[in-house]
């Protein structure tokens, strides 16, 4: 909620691609760190039970994966916030109805659950920093085709894209 604030008033200020730039170079920026970062070594233990809430905070810092994956979820939030507030704003100016606005989400929605119940089926040793690279990549994409362009179709495209972007993230996150 914070961030849809913050966003609100920057947007009115500076643009309302703005938003969408910053959030999109925020997105590149961590798929370039992700696709650096090396697959940490898995045991048997790790792959049968996640780690319980406090103990997976210690383990996150220091560590490399744990904290891009950390900082992945942040944005994702962000740019949740971000699309959910902005892209209605800006279809309704691009002069579409609010029934058709309503009917992208939903298109949105499908791809989220169909990314996200994917990654689900291939398992966790699927899930690499790369994978998760190309994930936040996908963000990148879809919020600069957004900013950079602004019309209703580049809209709807970043609307869909960023639901898939963001499935994948918050998924293996």
């Amino acid at each position: 909620l914070v961030a849809q604030a913050v966003v609100w008033k920057r947007g009115e200020h500076f643009g309302l691609a703005v938003p969408f730039l910053l959030m999109g170079v925020s997105s590149a920026v961590l798929a370039v760190a992700l696709w650096t970062l090396d697959e940490p070594e898995r045991t048997t233990e790790e792959k049968r039970r996640p780690a319980a809430p406090l103990k997976a905070l210690r383990l996150v810092r220091g560590e490399a994966n744990g904290f891009c994956g950390t900082l992945g979820l942040i944005i994702v939030g962000v740019v949740a916030g971000v699309t959910q507030l902005l892209v209605p704003l800006q279809l309704h100016d691009a002069g579409l109805s609010a029934s058709a606005t309503g009917i992208f989400f939903a298109v949105g929605a499908v791809a989220y659950i169909l990314v996200s119940a994917t990654i689900v089926r291939l398992g966790s040793g699927a899930i690499t920093p790369r994978v998760s690279a190309f994930a936040c990549l996908l963000l990148a994409v879809a919020l600069l085709l957004a900013a950079l362009h602004g019309g209703a179709i580049a809209l709807i495209g970043a609307l869909v894209l960023s639901a898939a972007g963001r499935g994948a993230v918050n998924t293996i996150s």
